[in-house]
C-alpha cells in the first residue's frame, strides 16, 4: 500500500500544470463559440471564470467578449432606478442599484462617494454603456453598478471653476472620455469665459489633456451620448443669452456648437423649468414638463426640430400620482415617466404616442425597512444592460 501511495505521489508530481491547462485548454473551441456560450451567463457567474487560468482571466478581460456581452435575454436594456440619498452630517452621496424588467427587480450594487458633496448641491449620475459618471470639481469617479468596481480618476488642477462634466463613449475605438467644462468669471458674474477645458481617457495611465474650446459657453443641461457623439444644452453667444445644443464628438475631441435653439423650443411656462435631453428613436430630443400632467418634447430631425406634446392627466390621476418626469424611451418609442423621488414602492408609466395610451408597472424593492419608509431621489435610466468591465483598464 505504501509503496503504491508512493508511486502515485510521485506521477503527481511529475504532471506539468502549464500542460494540463493547455490540454484543457478552451481556445480548441472557436472564439465565437465561447463567447456565445458564456456571453448568456450572468455577470456574476462570468466574474468566477477570472480566477480559474491565466487564460481564462485574459479571455474575459478581452475587447472581444467585453464589447459582445450580453447575449441572448440579457442582453435585453432593462430599467436601471437609483435610489440617491446624501448623508446629512457628512455630505456624502449614498447610491443604490435596482435592475428592474416588467416581472422583477432586483439589487444590483450599492455605493458611497468617498468624497463630500458642496453645501445645497447633489450630484446626479451619468450613465453611459453600463458605466456611470460620479463627481464634484476636481475629484471624479468612475463606477460600474454591475461589478460594483470603481476607477478614481486624477483630480483635475485648474485655476477656473469647474462647472461641469460630462461621460462620453467612442464605439468605434472602445473608450470613455470624461469631458470636463470650466469658466473664469469677469465683470461682477456678468461675462462668462470658457477656454481650455480638459479631457480624460479613461483607464489610461496618462493626465488631464487640455483641448482649447473657441466658443464662449456655459452648459446646464444633462448629457447625451449617442454613437460615439456627446450632446448637451448651453448658453452662448453675447451675455450668455442664446440658448445652444453642444456637440462633443468623442474619437476626435472635437467640440462645436451644432445648432441654436430658437425662442419656441424654450417653454417660458415649462414646468420647474427643466429641460432634459433623451434619446428619441435614436435621434437627440429635449423633454420638459409644461404643465403637472402635459409634457413638450422636441425632436431633432434633419430639417429642423419636431414638437410632440401630450398629456397624461386622466391616467395618471386614477393612479393618485403627480410629480413625474420624463426620463427616456423605450425601444419601441414610449416615452417613460418617473417621479422626481420614491420609496421602495412606486409606479413608472409609460405613453405611446403612436396608439395615444398608457400603462405602467409598479416598482418595489426589497430593502431596510428604515430606507422604505422615506422618500430619496430617484434617478432612472431606461436602457441598462450589464457590463463585465472589472478592470476599468482593459481596452
Amino acid at each position: 500500500m505504501r509503496r503504491t501511495r508512493s508511486k502515485r505521489t510521485k506521477t503527481v508530481k511529475k504532471i506539468n500544470p502549464k500542460a494540463l491547462e493547455d490540454q484543457n485548454n478552451f481556445f480548441q473551441i472557436p472564439l465565437d463559440v465561447v463567447i456565445e456560450i458564456v456571453g448568456r451567463l450572468p455577470s456574476k457567474s462570468v466574474a468566477r471564470f477570472l480566477i480559474v487560468s491565466k487564460s481564462w482571466e485574459t479571455f474575459i478581460r478581452s475587447r472581444d467578449f467585453i464589447t459582445s456581452f450580453p447575449l441572448g435575454s440579457s442582453s435585453q436594456p432593462r430599467l436601471l432606478i437609483t435610489f440617491s440619498e446624501s448623508s446629512n452630517r457628512k455630505r456624502r452621496q449614498n447610491l443604490d442599484f435596482f435592475s428592474s424588467s416588467s416581472s422583477e427587480t432586483s439589487f444590483i450594487s450599492r455605493f458611497t462617494c468617498p468624497f463630500s458633496a458642496p453645501e445645497h448641491n447633489e450630484y446626479l449620475p451619468q450613465f453611459v454603456n453600463g458605466l456611470i459618471s460620479l463627481g464634484f470639481g476636481e475629484e471624479q469617479i468612475i463606477y460600474n453598478p454591475t461589478t460594483g468596481k470603481s476607477i478614481t480618476l486624477p483630480k483635475v488642477v485648474m485655476r477656473r471653476k469647474i462647472v461641469k462634466t460630462y461621460l462620453g463613449y467612442d464605439p468605434i475605438n472602445d473608450q470613455y472620455k470624461v469631458l470636463c467644462l470650466t469658466e473664469r468669471i469677469h465683470d461682477n458674474h456678468r461675462n462668462f469665459q470658457f477656454s481650455h477645458d480638459k479631457v480624460f481617457t479613461v483607464g489610461e495611465r496618462e493626465s488631464w489633456r487640455v483641448m482649447d474650446c473657441s466658443i464662449p459657453h456655459r452648459p446646464w443641461s444633462n448629457g447625451l451620448c449617442i454613437d460615439g457623439v456627446l450632446y448637451y444644452l448651453a448658453f452662448t453667444g453675447k451675455g450668455m443669452l442664446q440658448r445652444s445644443l453642444m456637440r462633443f464628438d468623442v474619437r476626435s475631441e472635437k467640440l462645436d456648437l451644432l445648432t441654436d435653439l430658437f425662442a419656441d423650443l424654450i417653454a417660458p411656462h415649462a414646468f420647474r423649468n427643466v429641460y432634459t435631453l433623451i434619446k428619441y428613436e435614436g435621434k437627440v430630443a429635449i423633454a420638459t414638463k409644461a404643465l403637472v400632467y402635459t409634457f413638450l418634447v422636441w425632436v431633432m430631425e434633419e430639417h429642423g426640430w419636431l414638437k410632440k406634446s401630450f398629456s397624461v392627466e386622466p391616467y395618471c390621476k386614477s393612479l393618485q400620482i403627480k410629480y413625474f418626469q420624463i426620463t427616456g424611451t423605450t425601444q419601441t418609442g414610449e416615452f417613460i415617466l418617473a417621479p422626481y423621488s420614491a420609496s421602495n414602492a412606486f409606479y413608472v408609466v409609460f405613453y405611446d404616442p403612436k396608439s395615444d395610451s398608457c400603462r405602467n408597472i409598479k416598482i418595489e424593492v426589497n430593502s431596510d425597512d428604515e430606507f422604505g419608509t422615506r422618500f430619496v431621489r430617484l434617478i432612472l435610466l431606461s436602457d441598462y444592460v450589464e457590463n463585465v468591465r472589472f478592470c476599468l483598464g482593459v481596452s
